[in-house]
């Protein structure tokens, strides 16, 4: 095999391991790694460049903890998808606890969502590492060490934890879509699995109806039913918890309403937000209020015209100009979980905004 054809391989293998279509890096652009080298991989031409570059990306390093040195890695997946693992190095066995949610990126930050610990935020830096900042997403300022390092190729991990999601069982192809981030893997058919069938058949409203699950879990490559396609990420279940007819995702799975909720902008000291309510959107550009009509038909929204006050600000009034410039142009949204995005007609990106507590 020639050394061409074998980073093919590996960047095939890399991405089925993630769940993710072969084609998933056609959304992502080059960057600079911590190497110096620049990937080769062209990016869609309608494609802003991301500072993240090339994904997915896995990020290493030894962090200080509240009982000693704690070992990260964090994998960035495409669709804002993330994988974390932590090592407590000074604890006994078990010391070793995976998680799964969504990641958002502002500029330069990125912010870790759906973790037990809460928001984690870091700060992508010139050289391709992510330095960890603290809950107010200001630079820690230790002499210890802050920083994960990119690893020239990602390797992502093989998380082992317990889920929560939505099965199905139909045609002999059992799926779950995870509700920690979405995911949609199919799940092999191993004796752990038959009680999680069993529960399933006598659970199911209908033949092939979703039902959630709880049962812990590993996430790993696995031959793909069809042979002729590479493996694939697979639900391998290990314990076998409940199932619940009336159960739902909750979390960042369990999309926020987008009437009624506040939406902020995640800017540190922003105050633009905006809330949407049965034909009106009211809130503020962060200097000035707002309010005005919202015609939303399924997944298009129109906003305006909008009337707002008339103050001078001296200190953010870009921001103001660009974010009313925002609203004037979107003609979409999506929501995913506790994130709002506002799309122009091409679908890209305008506005992101994060639910309220």
């Amino acid at each position: 095999m020639t050394p061409r054809r074998f980073t093919a391989t590996l960047g095939l293998a890399v991405l089925v391991a993630c769940g993710l279509p072969p084609d998933a890096t056609s959304a992502t652009t080059p960057m600079t790694g911590t190497s110096g080298r620049t990937a080769a991989t062209p990016a869609a031409p309608q494609r802003q460049m991301s500072p993240l570059g090339l994904l997915p990306a896995s990020f290493v390093g030894d962090l200080p903890g509240a009982g000693g040195m704690v070992r990260w890695q964090i994998d960035l997946l495409p669709a804002g998808r993330h994988q974390l693992r932590r090592t407590f190095l000074n604890r006994p066995e078990p010391n070793r606890f995976d998680e799964l949610g969504h990641y958002t990126l502002e500029g330069r930050r990125v912010t870790l969502l759906g973790g037990r610990d809460g928001p984690l935020l870091f700060q992508l830096q010139d050289d391709g590492a992510l330095r960890q900042l603290d809950r107010q997403g200001r630079i820690i300022g230790s002499k210890l060490t802050d920083r994960l390092l990119r690893m020239d190729v990602a390797v992502p991990i093989e998380p082992r934890l317990e889920l929560t999601g939505l099965f199905t069982y139909f045609a002999d192809a059992p799926r779950v879509v995870l509700c920690a981030d979405g995911r949609s893997l199919p799940v092999a058919t191993t004796d752990e699995f038959r009680a999680l069938e069993s529960a399933y058949t006598t659970a199911r409203p209908a033949p092939g109806a979703a039902v959630w699950v709880q049962l812990g879990g590993l996430i790993a490559l696995r031959p793909s039913m069809d042979a002729s396609q590479p493996p694939q990420a697979t639900l391998v279940v290990e314990r076998f918890g409940r199932v619940d007819p009336q159960g739902r995702c909750e979390g960042l799975m369990a999309d926020r309403p987008l009437l009624g909720t506040e939406w902020r902008l995640p800017a540190a000291g922003s105050r633009a937000m905006l809330r949407f309510d049965a034909g009106r959107v009211t809130g503020s550009d962060g200097c000035n209020r707002l309010s005005g009509t919202a015609k939303i038909e399924g997944q298009s929204l129109r906003i305006g015209p909008l009337a707002g006050t008339r103050m001078a600000c001296l200190e953010g009034q870009a921001e103001a100009e660009a974010f009313g410039s925002a609203l004037a142009r979107a003609q979409r949204y999506a929501i995913r979980g506790e994130i709002l995005e506002l799309l122009d007609s091409g679908g890209a990106t305008l506005l992101r905004l994060h639910a309220a507590p």
